[in-house]
Parts: C-alpha cells; structure tokens; sequence
C-alpha cells in the first residue's frame, strides 16, 4: 500500500502549490508534473524523512547550511 505525504502551499503564496512525496515508490510530483529529486524520502522505524531543502526552496524560502554555528537556516522573504 502507498503512503503519500501533501505538502500545499496557502494562498500566500505567489501560486498554488502541491508536493506530493510517495513515501514507498519516492515519486515526487510539483503541481501534478513529476520530479526528480537529488535527495529522496526515506523512512527509518516507521519515521518519514522528507526532503527539506527542496521543499523549503518549492515554498519560496532560502536555505541556507551554516558550517560554524552547525545549523541550518531557512528564511522567508
């Protein structure tokens, strides 16, 4: 049986906007066309982890890694 996560952006956003992740096949989806991802879901004891900086980036934040404070910031504009 597939499992899904949804991601959709509000009406905040410039546009609509909805990730689909299946989270046993890993086929990803952007407003209904297929992408490839260069970090794909996974699932470790029955815990999802999603991809965030692409989905971070799909919702108009910037993503920042930050080697000296050993964290990652994430903004919006």
């Amino acid at each position: 049986m597939d499992k899904f996560a949804n991601i959709t952006g509000t009406a905040a956003y410039p546009s609509p906007l909805t990730i689909v992740i299946n989270t046993v096949t890993r086929a990803t989806t952007v407003n209904g066309k297929s992408v490839t991802l260069a970090n794909k879901a996974f699932v470790v004891n029955g815990s999802v982890y999603l991809p965030l900086r692409f989905i971070s980036e799909q919702l108009g934040a910037k993503v920042d890694w930050l080697p000296q404070e050993g964290r990652i910031a994430i903004s919006l504009n």
